[in-house]
């Protein structure tokens, strides 16, 4: 004796069981992305904007968070979150702390007056542009105290006309550390799977419950 389940009962199964299978892939995909965006990205801008950093804020928002697949619909049963910074501005020595010695050219070090036209991404002598450009005039060396090189401009005109030091040039650099996103990522990777089950089964049912209900 053979049973078999009628074509059109197996289809409305089956069909039944795609859709949860995508359902859930959606809701781990969304999951993921909300607590990659809340979390990781989070936490990471801002302890960059607790570093004391010129520009904090601006420079943490340099980070960004992608999710591959881009999108949710793409059904991917390994969703991924990745962290990336716009620009190479968080890169090795404020992570790490150090000495930075140069090699030809002495190091252009900023000064307040230059700090209004830093953006992240743009290193300092496209930042020595931005300000001759914005200007209108070459910056130009002049002696400073204790034997320090300055580069600036003389801004203003007549009896208000002064020199403004943009930066100050020197051989090398010592920068301590002020910040640490890699520690950072390992302390939010190790409580990365708490509670993440529950919120990808939370999502998958809430919306199971919508698609039943239509």
């Amino acid at each position: 004796m053979t049973f078999r389940l009628a074509g059109d009962e197996a289809g409305f199964w089956a069909a039944n069981a795609e859709a949860d299978r995508r359902g859930f892939a959606e809701a781990a995909w969304k999951a993921l992305k909300a607590r990659g965006d809340t979390g990781l990205k989070g936490e990471i801008r801002s302890d960059i904007e607790n570093s004391g950093i010129a520009n904090a804020r601006r420079v943490a928002k340099a980070v960004r968070g992608d999710m591959f697949p881009r999108s949710a619909r793409a059904h991917a049963s390994k969703p991924a979150y990745q962290v990336k910074v716009k620009g190479d501005y968080l890169a090795g020595i404020l992570q790490t702390g150090g000495t930075v010695t140069a090699r030809g050219k002495l190091l252009l070090v900023p000064l307040a007056a230059a700090r209004k036209y830093m953006k992240p991404g743009v290193s300092h002598r496209t930042l020595k542009a931005l300000i001759e450009a914005r200007i209108g005039q070459k910056l130009i060396a002049r002696p400073g105290r204790e034997g320090r090189v300055l580069l600036g401009a003389v801004i203003g005109k007549g009896k208000r006309a002064a020199f403004v030091a943009f930066f100050v040039l020197k051989k090398s650099v010592t920068v301590p550390k002020k910040f640490d996103s890699d520690a950072v990522f390992k302390r939010f990777s190790r409580g990365m799977d708490g509670g993440l089950g529950e919120e990808i089964v939370a999502l998958f049912l809430a919306e199971r419950d919508k698609r039943v209900s239509k």
